[in-house]
């Protein structure tokens, strides 16, 4: 496949499409260079599929179209903006080469996301076959570099002086990227010339005058006074955007099965239920009799905001605070072994492979819910232990895994039933953790739903104890002695959980958390996977929270991010015009003496919607108190702002009279000149 440019019609102005649209190109092995300098414009080089690269971004924007090469240059641009566009381009250009150790595609991919998190990147493209090459307006190459760091220590750092120059950068003190972006970026200066040297006869050849030093070359002098170690260090990023995961305006399913627990201990019946019980799965069995009340809306706003980990293990940003879902509270909240699983080969000294031939499970497999509720159909005349080995097998399924009714619990977790010292010794809590967190990050939801298998009640748990006031408010203790799945007898949440954070932190100061699971000894707080990679930011994190020298509002600048779209969208509502105003009225007055009735229903609907207004405004009343300073904090930003912007409108303005006024000038000439030769 030959290399070739394409042009799709495309405007990623707005950053979060942006952010998307980067990650639908660079998905892509062929591609090496990315540009959207012009306006409405995304330019992609390399060897793909250009049709499905189309496809792709189609999905994101349903706009999108492949420009046709063979027209007039131009003619599928946004009307108006490529010139506007062309005229508040920075002159000067940044220009920055990330060098890796090793470029692969997985690594590509993430470096991809941290390069177009920055505002005012204009092009990205592969040099060679180990660097990418950034160009842009003004962007933080600090906080970039550090970034990129996160994901690969052998990264190096060149920013480029000149066509030829080059300044390497790789030992910059990067310890913090928000306290970085606050240094302004530096502009190129030149050495002033050498004073000429007066020597005897005969005279040497004059000194030439040294290159011009630019100003990045002095930079790290610079940053060591901006930044100590004392300073933070990086932590994971939101794996989202506030308010925009994949799981946004979806319902959230499982698979845990409680409603079929009548059913079995019918089936096996009580005395090898009370068996059940005191196994080490049997806070499974004792869930279903505690008859917890599920609550949905509680773990889908938790599973909304959640941090970037690379590890084995969930985080959550609940309230600006960070909360850790990791396999010490998974084991603090169930009780459950969460030891390392045994690598070597077992074999149970009963006949599982009788069992599970009666029960038509093929061989080398674990047995699937389905088989299973069709052993409980005729297990009533079968001897005690095998009605235990079946009791035991279907708690798995319908709890520990919380798998669909088609799929099959994990065979080396099936074989241990039939084995009362391996059944003892299992890490059944390991398991099933894994089991759940791999769920979760794996969700791609399609449609207006999503399925998490796996022990989900644990995450509604997590939340009573690790958020105060949700425990407060709607964990419901049932037992207080218990552990925290028993503990709690959850409740359906009704009330807005923001406005229950906003009351909470209007009261306190901030919001209530434990964080995690704390130990004495820091290396407990590290668990180690087969495969697992490597999370430096997460380690940060980890270590800042056991010394106590975490960083409150560490994410807090995405909520300025955030603010300032609400003002720019109510700013636009309010340029509307009086009469655009009026023709929407109209428009409605016409519909609704058409075909719309006016009477009671419309009456009990306005009543509704007044009530609504009044509780949405109660609640924005607290969430104002507690934001305030942030928004003061955005007013000033805008209006440090405003100088720069006026003189270079200013500046825009006078350009373009004195190109147009030179054009039309030079028009009327030719016209005279014709004039007078006629």
């Amino acid at each position: 496949m030959p290399e070739e440019t394409v042009e799709f019609k495309m405007d990623v102005s707005d950053e979060n499409i942006k952010r998307e649209a980067m990650k639908i190109v660079w998905r892509f092995s062929g591609v090496t260079f990315v540009d959207i300098k012009e306006k409405g414009i995304l330019k992609v080089r390399g060897k793909f599929d250009k049709i499905e690269i189309g496809r792709k971004l189609h999905e994101l924007d349903k706009t999108v179209d492949i420009i046709n090469p063979l027209g007039k240059p131009g003619q599928y641009r946004i009307p108006s903006l490529t010139t506007v566009y062309s005229y508040f381009t920075p002159k000067i250009q940044e220009v920055v080469v990330f060098k890796f150790k090793v470029l692969d595609e997985k690594l590509k991919r993430d470096a991809m996301e941290v390069i177009w998190e920055f505002s005012g990147i204009t092009s990205v493209e592969v040099k060679r076959v180990d660097r990418l090459e950034v160009k842009g307006g003004e962007f933080n190459k600090i906080a970039m570099s550090t970034k990129l760091k996160g994901i690969d220590e052998s990264v190096s750092v060149f920013i480029k002086a000149g066509p030829d120059g080059q300044v390497d950068v790789t030992n910059f003190n990067t310890n913090n990227p928000q306290t970085t972006s606050r240094v302004p970026a530096p502009v190129p200066v030149r050495a002033p010339a050498p004073v000429p040297v007066r020597a005897p006869a005969p005279a040497p050849p004059a000194v030439p005058a040294p290159e011009p030093v630019p100003a990045y070359a002095h930079m790290r002098f610079h940053m060591a006074e901006v930044i100590s170690e004392e300073q933070p260090r990086d932590y994971p990023p939101r794996l989202y955007a506030e308010g925009e995961s994949i799981l946004e305006n979806k319902l959230l399913n499982h698979n845990i099965k409680m409603g079929d627990v009548p059913v079995i201990i019918e089936s096996i019946g009580q005395d090898a239920w009370n068996e059940l019980k005191g196994s080490p799965i049997g806070i499974i069995a004792k869930l279903a009799e505690s008859q917890f009340v599920w609550s949905g809306k509680t773990v889908h706003f938790l599973l909304c905001r959640q941090l970037r980990i690379h590890k084995k293990e969930i985080w959550f940003l609940v309230g600006g605070q960070p909360i850790r879902f990791g396999l010490n509270e998974f084991g603090h909240i169930t009780g459950l072994n969460t030891g390392s699983i045994p690598t070597e080969k077992f074999e149970p000294k009963a006949d599982y492979k009788a069992f599970f031939s009666e029960l038509n499970v093929p061989g080398g497999e674990g047995p699937k819910l389905d088989e299973l509720r069709a052993g409980l159909l005729v297990c009533r005349t079968w001897t005690p232990e095998k009605r235990k080995w079946l009791g035991l097998l279907t708690l798995q399924a319908i709890g520990l895994y919380g798998l669909h009714h088609n799929s099959r619990i994990p065979f080396e977790s099936a074989k241990r039933v039939f084995d009362e010292e391996a059944m003892n010794t299992y890490p059944w809590g390991r398991s099933a953790f894994e089991a759940l967190v791999n769920s979760i990050k794996m969700l791609r939801p399609v449609g207006k739903t999503y399925t998490v298998s796996g022990m989900v009640y644990v995450l509604q748990a997590l939340a009573y104890d690790s958020v105060k006031c949700f425990g407060e408010r709607y964990g419901r203790v049932v037992n207080k002695d218990e552990i925290p799945l028993l503990r709690w007898g959850g409740n359906r949440t009704r009330k807005t959980m923001e406005l229950t954070i906003a009351e909470d932190i209007k009261a306190h100061g901030e919001l209530r958390v434990s964080k995690l699971v704390m130990k004495d000894d820091v290396r407990e707080l590290f668990h180690t996977w087969p495969d697992e990679e490597e999370d430096p930011a997460l380690d940060n994190l980890i270590r800042d929270i056991h010394e106590d020298k975490f960083v409150k509002g560490y994410w807090d600048v995405k909520k300025t991010e955030k603010k300032r779209k609400n003002v720019n969208s109510n700013a636009a509502g309010d340029s509307e015009s009086p009469a655009k105003r009026q023709k929407v009225h109209n428009v409605k007055d016409v519909i609704n003496s058409d075909g719309v009735e006016s009477g009671e229903g419309d009456a009990e609907k306005k009543k509704k919607k007044k009530k609504k207004e009044k509780v949405g405004s109660a609640e924005d009343d607290v969430l104002e108190d507690v934001s305030v300073k942030t928004f003061v904090d955005l007013v000033k930003q805008l209006n440090s702002r405003f100088d720069t912007i006026d003189t270079s409108i200013k500046e825009v303005s006078s350009n373009m009279e004195k190109v147009i006024g030179d054009r039309v000038e030079a028009r009327m000439d030719e016209k005279f000149e014709y004039m007078e030769k006629a």
